[in-house]
């Protein structure tokens, strides 16, 4: 299972629309459909890298 996939998985199972989830999140809804079918997979990906290579930790603010 893809990450996209994952993420709409759990939209889905939260009875989230992807409208709801992108305003949550502060992005468009079609840019979360985008990465739900992994369009923006390099874009994920990249962000993962930078967070997991420590360079933005979970606390740091912006």
């Amino acid at each position: 299972m893809t990450i996209g996939e994952k993420i709409e998985a759990s939209r889905k199972e939260k009875g989230k629309t992807l409208q709801e989830v992108a305003d949550a999140v502060g992005i468009g809804k079609s840019t979360l459909s985008l990465i739900e079918n992994d369009g923006l997979k390099g874009m994920v990906l990249l962000l993962q890298s930078i967070h997991f290579g420590g360079l933005f930790p979970p606390s740091v603010k912006h």
